[in-house]
């Protein structure tokens, strides 16, 4: 289907709706999508709405994906099957998110192809005169489930900005870069913004930094890489260094990064945690 030629139908008026009413909606909008039918995504995204795709192509608002969605012929339609979605967040009564997972199965009518994966997804929506629109659309191939026991101590779109910010400006390079830092490795130095690093994880007397959109390795321990970092990075165990900008939950065991991470918290130190977490974030 081409996404520049679709008679866009009127957005189903939300006000006041049930929990599975916004599901269908989410639901119906899944199974469009993989289907090369946008027109449910269109008539309910917002301006600024971003889209980010399991397999790494991004969509920077309405307009970007009107215009782009669509056009690789090469791209298969596909079928959903066993799709669960649930509402892990309500921030604001106008404000929720919802997660869930499902499988795609290639369409046989449309293609020979043989494929089948399994995706999780999670939705920012906001009410706009008494419509659920979707703010941020992210399908990700990580098997990581939240267990439902969250704690959201922000606004959950505010985060969204943080994490999709970075994303962009490492995506497309129209943004002007951050202060990079230097971080010493053995015999070699590696030059970091730390701006599109998530977290990091020790390795023994080395560290793996979990970027934006690759992972890099320096021979250094995170006592001496934390000092290296800007404030907004908390230790909030022996193994883990996080970049409090990207974070999405606090629950009492484990703390949710942007990215489908989650990583575990010891639950004698999770009221702290989620305090210094708050004290520590930039707001945009």
């Amino acid at each position: 289907m081409d996404a520049n030629n679709i008679d866009t139908p009127t957005p189903v008026d939300l006000d006041g709706p049930t929990e599975d009413e916004l599901l269908d909606l989410v639901g119906r909008m899944v199974a469009g999508s993989f289907h090369h039918d946008y027109s449910l995504l269109f008539s309910h995204a917002t301006d600024d709405c971003t889209l980010i795709s399991a397999c790494g192509p991004l969509f920077s608002g309405l307009a970007d994906m009107r215009a782009n969605l669509g056009n690789n012929p090469d791209l298969p339609d596909f079928l959903i099957r066993d799709a669960s979605f649930r509402i892990a967040s309500v921030t604001a009564p106008d404000n929720v998110m919802v997660v869930g997972s499902f499988a795609i199965y290639s369409d046989f009518s449309t293609t020979e192809a043989v494929a089948a994966e399994h995706l999780n997804a999670s939705f920012g929506l906001r009410r706009d005169g008494g419509v659920w629109r979707f703010y941020l659309v992210h399908f990700s191939k990580d098997d990581v489930q939240p267990d439902g026991s969250y704690h959201f101590p922000f606004e959950v779109s505010k985060q969204t900005y943080q994490y999709v910010r970075a994303i962009i400006k490492a995506g497309t390079g129209k943004q002007a870069a951050g202060e990079r830092i230097e971080i010493p490795s053995g015999s070699s130095t590696v030059y970091l913004d730390p701006q599109q690093l998530i977290y990091a994880e020790a390795d023994g007397k080395a560290a793996k930094l979990h970027l934006v959109e690759e992972t890099v390795e320096v021979r250094q321990l995170l006592a001496a890489l934390e000092k290296l970092l800007p404030p907004t990075f908390l230790r909030i165990s022996r193994k883990h260094l996080i970049n409090c900008d990207y974070v999405i939950s606090v629950s009492p065991d484990a703390v949710e990064l942007a990215g489908d991470v989650r990583l575990p918290l010891p639950k004698r130190t999770t009221a702290a945690i989620r305090q210094e977490i708050s004290r520590r974030t930039r707001r945009p």
